[in-house]
């Protein structure tokens, strides 16, 4: 009975479902794109292992970044939501110009390729914490295992979503042409969707007497 309670509570919760989509859309899509980089970037030379480089310096960078990040939210209380908006801003930059170098609009290297997908994971990677505290603080008093574990199903759907996407045989014969405009696209349509988001502090109002 008291689960039902909980799923009937964060069903009518429309902060947490922004939140939820939200985080679905960028690190699901950024989960599916990272996992078939080796045949986006087979154009530009660059086999499994060097995607998978790049796969491993995007999670180190993320891992730091989210520290940091988290720091930074914890140090201005009652702004997560705008340091994650910034955090999102950069990953859509990032992303853009990993994007503009596929296209061959800007200059193409190896060094590009890498140094802007690193700075991509570094960006999407260093939200997830962010997605989580806000996530947690916006549904506080429900318990944080029910929240924090619907975020990761949203992600998991998202990530679904994108590897489901080249079973159709348009989308599989030119999967360099729609992957980096979609991952590009999925961090920058995050930002709106933030924006929406009325953020809520309530578990740091507690934490913090007179804290409002």
């Amino acid at each position: 009975k008291v689960h039902v309670i909980v799923v009937l509570l964060l069903y009518r919760h429309r902060a947490f479902w922004l939140i939820c989509l939200a985080y679905g859309i960028c690190t699901g899509v950024f989960g599916g794109w990272g996992a078939i980089l080796a045949v986006n970037l087979k154009n530009f030379k660059i086999g499994e292992d060097e995607a998978g480089w790049i796969g491993f310096y995007s999670t180190v960078a993320g891992s730091v970044a989210g520290l940091l990040f988290a720091g930074i939210a914890d140090f201005i209380q009652r702004r997560t939501k705008l340091v994650l908006i910034i955090v999102l801003f950069g990953a859509s930059a990032a992303f853009c110009w990993f994007l503009l170098i596929c296209l061959r609009v800007l200059p193409a290297s190896k060094v590009g390729l890498f140094v802007s997908a690193t700075l991509g994971g570094l960006f999407v990677n260093g939200a997830i914490p962010l997605f989580y505290e806000l996530a947690v603080e916006s549904t506080y008093p429900i318990a944080e295992g029910t929240t924090t574990g619907i975020l990761t199903l949203m992600n998991n759907v998202g990530c679904l979503v994108f590897l489901l996407l080249p079973m159709f045989s348009t989308l599989k014969n030119s999967m360099d042409e729609w992957m980096n405009p979609t991952m590009a696209a999925s961090c920058f349509v995050c930002i709106p969707i933030m924006l929406l988001f009325k953020a809520r502090y309530r578990r740091l109002s507690i934490d913090i007497p007179g804290s409002r």
